[in-house]
């Protein structure tokens, strides 16, 4: 009955741990995903622009 009781805290405590180390590492994909991208500035068209139009920013 103990070492059932003491086997089931040790899972809960790795599962915790597991989670725990799956979540750091998922905080940290967003920055690795952009890491050495060079953004750039982008207009959005919202509605239909005729042609000929000028563009001023």
């Amino acid at each position: 009955m103990k070492s059932r009781l003491l086997a089931g805290i040790a899972a809960l405590v790795l599962a915790i741990v597991g989670a725990l180390l799956v979540v750091s590492y998922a905080q940290g994909a967003d920055t690795r995903a952009v890491q050495g991208l060079d953004p750039v500035a982008v207009l959005v068209v919202k509605n239909a622009v005729p042609a000929g139009t000028p563009w001023r920013r």
